[in-house]
């Protein structure tokens, strides 16, 4: 299967593709200009897959699936990644697009079963869901600063074992996105995407 993964969700961009059994991954760090840098570093890829697979085909062609994260994150960030995968569709109509929240991105990289993924919504508050395993166990929610604080509290009680996985928002995308689409991902259409987003 081959699968390009667009994350604008934070000050990193995160873009991953899976082309013909390998995987590439770029990473740009361009102080949240996603706008100027998106789709030349997805050409990029692109060219470095073709090359790499010796398939003269063009890779964008023979995508079967676009996934691109929908927030929470960077509002404008995620405009941009999800009109550029509305882009690709409307002219690649056959491509199948996955939305990924990123909490469930977060918390997919984590290697424990009981995880708490939580993302800072500035402004003194959080965004916060908690999965078992794969599974999600609370909805995502946006909480208080302070009730964060009471909730990470008594979580740290109850289990004494390490409790945070430190997620650093430069691996959100390296090779969890695609191992992720395996597992968790689900079918949404191009106009389906506006729903997450007024694009």
């Amino acid at each position: 299967m081959n699968i390009l993964c667009l994350n604008t969700a934070f000050d990193k961009a995160n873009i991953a593709l899976e082309y013909e059994g390998k995987t590439f991954y770029k990473e740009t760090d361009a102080c949240c200009k996603h706008s100027e840098n998106l789709l030349l570093e997805v050409e990029k890829l692109f060219e470095n897959a073709k090359k790499e697979t010796e398939n003269s085909n063009d890779v964008i062609k023979n995508l079967d699936v676009i996934s691109v994260v929908v927030g929470p994150g960077s509002f404008t960030g995620l405009r941009i990644s999800i009109a550029t995968a509305k882009g690709l569709l409307a002219v690649f109509p056959n491509i199948k697009c996955v939305a990924i929240n990123s909490l469930e991105l977060i918390a997919y990289s984590s290697t424990k079963i009981e995880k708490t993924a939580v993302i800072n919504g500035l402004s003194g508050f959080y965004f916060l869901a908690q999965y078992n395993d794969k599974k999600e166990t609370s909805a995502p929610k946006m909480i208080s600063k302070e009730e964060t604080a009471v909730l990470l509290k008594r979580m740290a009680q109850s289990r004494p074992k390490k409790l945070f996985h430190r997620f650093d928002d430069t691996n959100a995308g390296i090779g969890c996105v695609v191992r992720y689409l395996g597992s968790m991902g689900r079918p949404v259409s191009a106009g389906e995407i506006s729903q997450f987003m007024n694009v």
